[in-house]
């Protein structure tokens, strides 16, 4: 007669910069009647009993398949049929139409919600650049410099003149990493303090792998 519960969510309540192409998983306190956990995967009504929507649930997303199901049948997995919308709060909602093994209901659920990554790397117009050369001052060329915010990133390769820039950047601060085979890896770190901002990073110095 004990109703089950919700023991975990993936993305996690109140979580940011939540890639778009996420799962959504739901695991419950005790197993779960199989049957019970429906979804919508024909349009955007938010029919079923595991529902996701941006929109206080005027519409659902549409999920690909039915949920997976694994955990001793606690846990459920949801893909949605198309990657989520950037920078968007969805919510997750479990109806009473979820039941446990012995037909006891779920209490209405529903998620303080979890937001999608804005892609930094194409939504503004700022740019960082800079050069890189080695420890005898001539340009370094194809070092990669990996550009990181968040935990997303985009790598570009240094030109034949050791430069080396990315553009169409959003405001935020940057961790700049560079790389090249036989050399010492370095970083540095940029802020754009908008999205049109345009700076050059400091010439960056790198020594040979052994080298003190």
């Amino acid at each position: 007669t004990i109703r089950p519960t919700i023991s975990g969510l993936n993305p996690t309540d109140n979580s940011s910069d939540v890639t778009v192409s996420t799962n959504i998983a739901v695991t419950f306190s005790e197993k779960i009647s199989t049957g019970s956990v429906t979804t919508n995967t024909s349009d955007t009504s938010c029919s079923g009993s595991l529902q996701l929507s941006s929109d206080n649930f005027s519409t659902c997303i549409k999920m690909s398949a039915t949920p997976s199901v694994s955990n001793d049948d606690k846990t459920f997995t949801l893909t949605p049929a198309d990657n989520l919308s950037e920078r968007t709060t969805y919510n997750i909602k479990l109806t009473t139409s979820v039941k446990d093994a012995n037909g006891v209901s779920l209490e209405t659920y529903t998620s303080n919600g979890f937001s999608t990554y804005y892609n930094r790397f194409t939504s503004g117009s700022g740019i960082i650049s800079g050069a890189i050369i080695r420890d005898n001052g001539s340009a370094l060329s194809a070092a990669d410099v990996e550009y990181n915010i968040g935990g997303y990133t985009k790598t570009v390769n240094s030109d034949s003149d050791g430069d080396y820039g990315i553009y169409s950047l959003t405001s935020g601060s940057y961790t700049l990493t560079y790389s090249l085979s036989g050399f010492q890896g370095a970083t540095q770190s940029a802020t754009l303090g908008t999205d049109t901002d345009n700076i050059t990073v400091a010439t960056l110095t790198m020594c040979p792998s052994g080298s003190s």
